[in-house]
């Protein structure tokens, strides 16, 4: 961004903005979210000098670097911004009526907002020459999408890391240990399924349908992996994962979440 020259003033200000929809509802879907950049500038031209340098999309939020005269009060540009965004949006996407109901809502009631500045150590952590542009540090700030979907993925997802699972220190330090393990392994892959017009879910799926299948013919035990679907030979073949042909008899003890009779006959 340039320096901007008004009649009483010269100023630099970028800001970093984020607007979550109510309750974390999944709805900007790809038709929401054009409509979004299409309706945006049209609400911004009773405030001249307002403007979106930059803007994207998750599921249920999204990441905005906008720029704000000094003239203007933030909290003032959100609220505008925000009351007729929502209303654009329930008059053209009638069923959002049915995700909120007869609440004529669509965005949390508050915002993140940061001020998009350089600094040495960001400077010395992702800039390499003298100074540092707009888009890399818009970059930068986007990398916090990428933290916040982890945590959410923790805390909510098929990973449900919950307090109240644990209690010791030590099984917290296990649990969290087991949790981080699964994220890397989600983040994988996400990798092998980028090619693929599947969700990480239905991918899991996939994968969850290839175990072991065990085949008792009188005294004789055959251990056997089915063939996967044509999918899930398509996660393998990405995530460089080959199929062992034969498998090991072994037996492990598995503790559930439910205490088990033997441990509590024992106390």
């Amino acid at each position: 961004m340039e320096v901007v020259k008004s009649a009483h003033s010269t100023y630099k200000l970028q800001y970093h903005v984020v607007w979550v929809c109510k309750y974390r509802r999944r709805i900007l879907k790809p038709g929401v979210c054009s409509y979004i950049i299409k309706v945006l500038p049209k609400l911004l031209r009773n405030m001249p000098g307002v403007t979106v340098e930059t803007i994207g999309f998750d599921q249920d939020h999204l990441h905005m670097v906008m720029v704000i005269p000094p003239k203007y009060s933030i909290a003032s540009v959100m609220a505008q911004l925000k009351s007729q965004s929502a209303s654009r949006l329930r008059e053209e996407f009638k069923w959002l009526g049915k995700v909120y109901w007869k609440e004529n809502i669509v965005w949390s009631p508050g915002y993140f907002v940061s001020s998009v500045g350089v600094d040495e150590q960001t400077i010395k952590n992702y800039v390499s020459k003298e100074y540092a542009d707009s888009q890399s540090l818009h970059d930068r700030y986007c990398d916090l999408e990428m933290v916040e979907r982890a945590f959410r993925t923790m805390k909510t997802s098929h990973l449900e890391l919950r307090p109240v699972f644990v209690r010791k220190k030590t099984s917290t330090e296990g649990h969290v240990f087991v949790v981080l393990l699964a994220l890397l392994l989600q983040r994988e892959l996400e990798c092998a399924i980028v090619d693929e017009d599947i969700t990480v879910e239905e991918a899991i799926d996939e994968l969850v349908a290839i175990h072991m299948q065990e085949v008792n013919l009188g005294n004789a035990t055959i251990q056997n992996i089915p063939k996967p679907s044509v999918t899930g030979a398509k996660i393998l073949k990405n995530a460089s994962i080959t199929l062992p042909t034969a498998l090991p008899k072994f037996t492990a003890k598995v503790h559930s979440k439910k205490k088990l009779t033997s441990e509590r006959n024992k106390k």
